[in-house]
């Protein structure tokens, strides 16, 4: 996994990034992006600053070459990096962090917490379908992604998921980008009858329901409104 690090000297450097990234959930690292990283990959990211340090675990939401890799910091974290305070000591260093350079309380920080999720991302890229449900009732979304892209996913888990209101939209919207999924009728109608399916990713897979499915989409029967406004405009055509 890879591990980032940005130790704050100048408090107004820290005071910028808290309004200005980490409050609306990013932080850019200014580092080059190594060749291997990908978009969601999870990454174990380090603030060090003159009165602590604050560890956790996230995925990266954007790369950008020569400039950096910008990373989802949760909502619930920003307490603790606001609890941090620099020290003067001149301007953040953005670094990789090599498992030798990590000094011992950075490696008692990130342990016990780098241990658990290591394991559940193994399970999400490898595990079994009763492991992939589990990882589904996370709340960290960074496995959910993890366990959508797993290679052991039946078609009848996705159909479980496609039905399941308790996923977010994002989730079902990596479904429906998956046309091999999105063409099956079991499917397609699931989403479309999910409340929690985004509006777009509804219409568009009324292309793929039945027949007898749309005529009772047509007539409203539990779909929202504008699906069936669509229906009733495929119907015509």
């Amino acid at each position: 996994m890879l591990r980032l690090r940005v130790r704050y000297g100048e408090p107004a450097e820290l005071a910028r990034a808290l309004e200005e990234e980490i409050a609306r959930g990013v932080l850019l690292v200014r580092v080059t992006p190594p060749e291997t990283l990908a978009f969601r990959d999870v990454v174990s990211l380090e603030l060090v600053a003159a009165t602590g340090r604050v560890v956790i675990e996230t995925e990266v939401v954007s790369l950008f070459p020569e400039v950096g890799v910008v990373v989802a910091f949760p909502a619930q974290r920003v307490g603790e990096a606001r609890a941090l305070g620099a020290s003067g000591g001149g301007a953040a260093v953005h670094e990789i962090v090599a498992e030798a350079d990590e000094d011992e309380s950075t490696r008692e920080a990130r342990g016990p917490v780098v241990g658990a999720m290591a394991e559940k991302v193994r399970l999400a890229r490898h595990g079994t379908r009763e492991d992939r449900a589990m990882l589904l009732r996370d709340p960290n979304r960074t496995l959910h992604a993890l366990v959508i892209k797993c290679p052991q996913v039946t078609i009848d888990e996705v159909a479980g998921w496609a039905k399941n209101a308790q996923l977010g939209p994002d989730f079902l919207r990596q479904i429906a980008e998956r046309k091999d999924w999105l063409s099956r009728p079991n499917i397609a109608q699931a989403l479309v009858r999910n409340p929690k399916t985004p509006p777009e990713i509804a219409v568009r897979a009324l292309d793929h329901v039945g027949v007898e499915a749309l005529r009772q989409m047509v007539k409203g029967v539990g779909v929202a409104p504008h699906v069936a406004a669509a229906a009733r405009k495929k119907a015509l055509r």
